[in-house]
């Protein structure tokens, strides 16, 4: 179990309270659980603002331990939620929402770990929702939306496939909610498809 320590110039979660400027020391936080770099430990930082460094120490693990076993969430406005499901070797696509999304301006929703080649498929919904659909897979939104967004994944073989989407957020919309899921076309898996975590996205 690492511990891990952050910069952080304000603490906004229960427990740990600053005001303004850079904290006179660090804030260690243990992790716990069995990240790989297929499957990594997501680590939830997203109750703190201005994150300086993050810093890995007291490794006790024999095997060592990486960057690639985590995943760090700063992104307050596009919080992660639910249970993503593997696909081919074992990797579980990510999908990640620009933290800067703002109504009137660009932003870019990014598919990573998904199978290179294959056909990746986002919907969209306004709310989380965990349905299950066989395989230890869900479907993570609710309502659906009508309209889903289909795009090729670059790269090849497991885990290396990605893809950006960019678009433009409309004007007016700021402090709407809407919720957000990736499924990838993977024939490897017994359910034909492999998908992320849900993303509770806050338009600012």
């Amino acid at each position: 179990m690492p511990g891990t320590m952050f910069d952080v110039t304000r603490a906004t979660i229960p427990g740990l309270t600053a005001t303004t400027g850079l904290l006179d020391s660090t804030i260690s936080i243990d992790v716990i659980g069995s990240g790989t770099i297929t499957v990594p430990v997501m680590v939830d930082l997203t109750g703190f603002s201005a994150v300086g460094r993050i810093e890995i120490f007291n490794i006790t693990d024999l095997g060592g331990i990486g960057w690639d076993d985590f995943t760090f969430d700063v992104c307050s406005n596009a919080v992660e939620y639910g249970v993503g499901c593997p696909g081919a070797g074992g990797f579980v696509p990510l999908l990640s929402v620009d933290c800067a999304i703002a109504a009137g301006n660009q932003t870019a929703i990014t598919i990573d770990a998904g199978l290179g080649g294959a056909t990746a498929v986002i919907v969209f919904g306004l709310a989380p929702t965990s349905v299950p659909m066989g395989g230890g897979c869900s479907f993570l939104v609710t309502p659906l939306f009508p309209a889903t967004t289909t795009l090729p994944l670059g790269g090849v073989g497991p885990g290396n496939g990605s893809a950006v989407l960019v678009g433009l957020i409309p004007p007016g919309t700021t402090g709407v909610q809407f919720t957000t899921q990736v499924f990838v076309i993977d024939p490897s898996t017994g359910v034909g498809f492999s998908n992320s975590t849900g993303r509770l996205v806050t338009i600012g």
